[in-house]
């Protein structure tokens, strides 16, 4: 194999290998509301099932986390 060849081949797999993790990411993100007065919930605690990760929604209800 040549030089060439062989460093378009690992530049190629360090593409794909980056590639891969970014696609691995997942944004969750959304809004938690009072079911009757519409109004944002304050500090409400939002976890993923199964995982170490989580987060508390802000002054208006929103809430955002990357997996």
């Amino acid at each position: 194999m040549s030089k060439q060849l062989r460093n378009a081949t690992l530049y190629l797999v360090a593409w794909l290998m980056s590639a891969g993790a970014l696609l691995a990411q997942t944004k969750i993100s959304g809004n938690i509301t009072d079911a009757t007065t519409r109004d944002g919930l304050v500090g409400v605690s939002v976890q993923v099932k199964g995982k170490v990760i989580g987060t508390i929604s802000d002054s208006k209800g929103n809430f955002s986390l990357t997996t």
